[in-house]
């Protein structure tokens, strides 16, 4: 196993144990927050080695596409905007394209105003609402 493919697959392990389905005795938030960040730090180690290597635009969009949203999960918005933009600059495959977009989106939202993360959760939701009565 390539030393890539080990890393980010540590990096997925510390995801998933973030994110436990309801079978299993829910995480803390300091100790998801903890298991994000080591997520995070394998993750990166995981884009260093992949740039070594010859590789597919889809790994490469797969894999910067996960730690992308791990950063955004780490709240690092501008490196989770980074890591997105990245395979989106090469011409990301279109069935990762809109991942990507999603997240440096969600990224930039969060970098400027914080404080409206509502709304821009509003608007990416698959059925977003209206915003209320506006007044002409």
């Amino acid at each position: 196993m390539s030393k890539m493919l080990e890393y980010h697959t540590r990096a997925m392990d510390f995801v998933a144990q973030a994110t436990v389905g309801p079978h299993v005795e829910p995480v803390d938030e300091v100790r998801k927050q903890e298991l994000f960040r080591q997520a995070l730090d394998w993750g990166l180690r995981a884009i260093e080695e992949l740039e070594k290597l010859e590789y597919h635009d889809l790994t490469y969009s797969v894999i910067h596409r996960s730690i992308a949203a791990t950063a955004l999960d780490c709240g690092e918005y501008q490196l989770a905007e980074q890591l997105a933009a990245k395979p989106i600059a090469r011409g990301a495959e279109p069935t990762i394209l809109q991942d990507l977009r999603e997240i440096s989106y969600r990224a930039i939202a969060n970098q400027n105003h914080p404080q409206t993360q509502n709304l821009h959760e509003n608007v990416l939701a698959d059925d977003p609402q209206p915003f209320g009565n506006q007044t002409e």
